[in-house]
């Protein structure tokens, strides 16, 4: 295949590139800084485990655990707010799992190795340290070896005496697994849902866990909400 030519800019498009870098770069400022506000926020009111929903939350589309596409090709479909917010959060000491009904549970680690390796090329080494910080050597087989997956492939099991319903018991063996791990405490006023479903949301709030929801439509809204968390 033939190299392409290098494209000549006028002045005009020089001048135009100029004000879009300039704009790309304070939406990225401003966006970097309502992250760090976020993560101060929930660090606040002791947060220190996220449970996150996959399809229509870190993704904008539903698989509905058919996904026939590349790995390439679901990560078009990741939202930008997440590949920030998982991240820093780990790096703050926050943990994160996925919780989800999908049995696809290879895309899934997929993505969020996708996501980890993202802020590593970004230069954000701190999630690097915090994985690094503990005596089970599995944490970093994989970029997002610390985020435990629990979907419904049948590969794990929740046998504690708390509820079945919406994503509790993924959350419950989520959690076991991270105590288990690296010996931290969660409880459930120190947990945070993040998830489209009502559903799920209503029954964590009737449980006695804190949550979230995502509203697919408006993203945007999801920063300012958690914010706003008391």
């Amino acid at each position: 295949m033939e190299a392409s030519s290098p494209q000549v800019l006028s002045q005009s498009d020089s001048r135009n590139d100029a004000a879009t870098s300039s704009s790309s770069a304070y939406a990225s400022a401003s966006s970097q800084g309502a992250i760090a506000t976020s993560i101060a926020r929930l660090k606040e009111i002791n947060v220190n485990f996220l449970a996150l929903d996959f399809d229509r939350t870190i993704l904008s589309c539903h698989t509905g655990g058919r996904w026939k596409g590349t790995v390439d090709e679901l990560l078009e479909y990741v939202r930008p707010v997440f590949i920030q917010l998982i991240p820093a959060a780990q790096a703050a000491g926050i943990e994160v799992a996925v919780v989800t009904f999908t049995h696809q549970i290879s895309l899934v680690r997929a993505v969020l190795d996708s996501i980890m390796l993202s802020a590593r090329e970004d230069g954000d080494n701190d999630y690097i340290n915090n994985n690094n910080n503990n005596n089970n050597a599995t944490a970093t087989r994989t970029p997002s070896g610390r985020i435990p997956i629990r979907g419904n492939d049948r590969s794990w099991t929740y046998n504690g005496k708390g509820s079945r319903s919406g994503k509790q018991a993924h959350m419950a063996s989520a959690v076991e697994e991270l105590e288990y791990r690296f010996g931290v405490k969660i409880t459930k006023a120190t947990t945070l849902l993040i998830d489209d479903d009502s559903r799920n949301i209503r029954t964590a709030l009737q449980h006695g866990v804190r949550a979230l929801r995502f509203n697919p439509e408006k993203p945007h809204r999801l920063l300012p909400e958690i914010i706003k968390l008391n």
